[in-house]
């Protein structure tokens, strides 16, 4: 087994790592966050990478609430961005290590005023030691391409809407993470070495979702291209069919996100009609819905309780990254593995 694969299995121990922490020393570090999101009801969300669109997982969920929520890429923001917070908004800086060089340039050019909030896995680094409240992803160590701290990233966004947006009490939604952490222990792979066998003949691969599961389309572009070194893309529903669906034939290889809610049948009809046009498809679903034949469907197992929407990110995580591993040994690659950067990027 790979260090990439490895990493994957314990998806599960880290949410449970996640959850004992918030359940009893963490639960003054939610409340005190929320405190600071209720003083200014405008949130702005800094990272690189994958801690720069993982926010967007409850973006609609705090907007419905009556927030105002920005994501912000951290590089961009250093060069031309204002060198101060605008009036009224809370930062929230995001990175697993603590030390990439864009949030340091951030943290130490003082490029964004006090107070801030950091969420990282390295409470002591530049990052984590420098913010007003630092809320610890708890993923333990990971030496290859993010999976742990990306779903438990996931599972914390999940606890900091608790009290702020139509989403229940922190026990409550400490209860909901639970029940997904025993079907990510659960994990069963065949449907993905079938979809593996349809995206393998393709150099390049398009990711399309809507509502919060487009974190899942951006990470598998982010991570299908820094694992497999194959051309990958994201989009929204809507953006894929207003110019890029004209590059769907035979040639193309789509991967579909639809879990139940109220873009369901529109991510079907997504799947549906490029696989018309012969193309190859593979759908992740959390409800049994009758496809194409030649539709692969990538099944999860949806929890009785939450918000199952903003759930299905964390739930499709293992079988995501499965399908990675699948197609990088195809092309004779091993996912996971660093070939011109590192772990932690130290220079822009």
């Amino acid at each position: 087994m790979t260090p990439f694969l490895e990493e994957n299995e314990q998806l599960g121990s880290a949410l449970e790592n996640l959850i004992d922490f918030y359940s009893h020393e963490g639960r003054a570090l939610l409340d005190h966050w929320r405190d600071l999101a209720e003083q200014s009801h405008r949130l702005l969300f800094f990272g690189m990478g994958t801690s720069e669109f993982t926010p967007l997982l409850i973006k609609w969920n705090l907007m419905e609430a009556g927030f105002e929520v920005n994501t912000v890429d951290a590089g961009e923001w250093n060069h031309y961005g204002n060198q101060q917070k605008p009036a009224g908004f809370l930062p929230v800086l995001t990175s697993q290590s603590g030390e990439s060089i864009e949030i340091r340039n951030l943290v130490e050019g003082k490029k964004i005023s006090s107070p801030f909030v950091a969420v990282t896995n390295n409470q002591d680094s530049t990052l984590g030691s420098s913010a007003a409240l630092t809320l610890p992803l708890r993923a333990g160590e990971e030496k290859t391409i993010t999976t742990k701290t990306y779903t438990n990233n996931l599972a914390l966004l999940y606890l900091m809407t608790a009290g702020l947006a139509p989403a229940g009490t922190v026990d409550q939604r400490l209860d909901d993470l639970k029940a997904v952490a025993v079907l990510l222990a659960d994990t069963e792979y065949s449907d993905v070495e079938k979809a593996a066998e349809i995206l393998r003949p393709a150099d390049t691969l398009a990711f399309v979702a809507r509502g919060p599961a487009i974190v899942s389309a951006k990470q598998c572009a982010l991570t299908f291209m820094e694992g497999t070194k194959n051309v990958s893309a994201a989009f929204t529903g809507g953006a894929f069919n207003h110019g890029p669906f004209e590059s769907v034939d035979e040639t193309f290889r789509l991967v579909v996100f639809r879990p139940d809610g109220p873009a369901s049948q529109l991510m079907a009809r997504c799947a549906e009609k490029a696989a018309g046009y012969s193309a190859g498809v593979a759908v992740f679903s959390d409800s049994i819905r009758k496809t194409d034949k030649s539709i692969v469907s990538i099944n999860l197992s949806k929890p009785d309780r939450g918000q199952t929407e903003l759930l299905f990110p964390i739930l499709a995580a293992p079988k995501q990254n499965r399908l990675l591993h699948l197609v990088a040994k195809s092309r004779g690659v091993e996912a996971g593995v660093f070939r011109y950067g590192s772990k932690v990027t130290g220079r822009e």
